[in-house]
């Protein structure tokens, strides 16, 4: 995987991203090997680019640190996001191509998935059979799985995290944004400088309101049980405020929970688990692996692992 340097944007604006300009470039336009031909989206910390490199090959999504992150301490959360990525090879999570820096501008080029995201797929069609909803959160268990086992903890597993081709032959999620990863106990930021929260309001863990450090594999499986429910209901589970308090939260669980069961009948194992997987309290959750293994049975019809 190439690290080069190219050519500096301060010493040829025509071939970079302008340092100060918040808007980005009138596209197409060059960003070192790579000719940007159309913005696809912004997050918290960079620009998401369609992009094509100059020496062949094939499209890909490039994604820039933003300008105006560049003085926030934003860059050492890009860059380990790009070594979180780099270092994972798993089937159900985006794979990086390469990665580098333009003028001191960090970038990382990863392969261009066709589809939408979770959220979007939602919003498009409503709530989603069951069947569905299996074939996409088992292999996305298995995602999350596979960041566990590298010692690290996503910290921002939701459905506008996961991109989903509706069209393919076979579901194959893909689990995306490491831009908030954590190894356990490390020190991850909790809050930017300008005091905001960092993760989603609605699908941040409970515990991670008080402390980065408190987030852990539970924190995971806390998204991935909330994303499960999310295509299930096909609406969110959770306000922001309803994290403030156990009360909140448990009656904001509970009418989710009514409102599913009012228009559809789960696998009593699977009701139960994403229930518990959802407890405010991390220590209350069922492991990463038990949910995985209901989500097996339930797509098998026999007992998998540690049901």
């Amino acid at each position: 995987m190439s690290t080069e340097t190219t050519v500096s944007d301060r010493q040829t604006p025509a071939r970079g991203l302008p340092r100060r300009r918040t808007t980005g470039p009138v596209l197409p336009a060059f960003f070192g090997r790579y000719l940007l031909r159309e913005r696809l989206g912004e997050g918290g910390m960079g620009t998401v680019y369609r992009a094509t490199p100059l020496r062949r090959g094939p499209d890909v999504a490039l994604k820039v640190l933003s300008a105006h992150h560049e003085l926030e301490g934003s860059a050492t959360r890009f860059a380990r996001e790009v070594a979180a990525m780099a270092a994972l090879e798993h089937p159900n999570i985006v794979r990086v191509l390469d990665h580098g820096d333009v003028g001191g501008r960090p970038y990382y080029a990863m392969e261009l998935l066709r589809g939408v995201n979770l959220r979007e797929l939602v919003e498009r069609t409503g709530p989603q059979p069951l069947d569905r909803v299996l074939a996409i959160l088992e292999p996305l268990a298995d995602a999350v799985a596979a960041t566990h086992a590298a010692g690290l903890i996503h910290r921002d597993v939701k459905p506008g995290n996961v991109m989903l081709d509706p069209h393919a032959p076979r579901l194959e999620p893909r689990l995306l944004d490491f831009g908030l990863v954590l190894a356990p106990g490390g020190e991850g930021e909790r809050i930017t400088l300008d005091g905001s929260l960092l993760g989603t309001p609605g699908y941040l863990a409970p515990e991670g309101m008080l402390s980065a450090r408190a987030l852990s594999a539970a924190s995971d499986l806390y998204g991935l049980a909330l994303t499960g429910v999310h295509l299930l209901l096909g609406a969110p589970v959770f306000r922001p405020h309803d994290l403030t308090t156990t009360e909140l939260h448990r009656a904001a669980r509970s009418r989710a929970f009514d409102t599913l069961d009012a228009v559809r009948t789960l696998p009593p194992a699977l009701w139960t688990t994403l229930w518990r997987s959802l407890e405010y309290y991390p220590a209350r959750r069922p492991s990463l692996d038990q949910l995985r293994a209901v989500l097996c049975a339930e797509r098998t019809g026999t007992p998998c692992g540690s049901a």
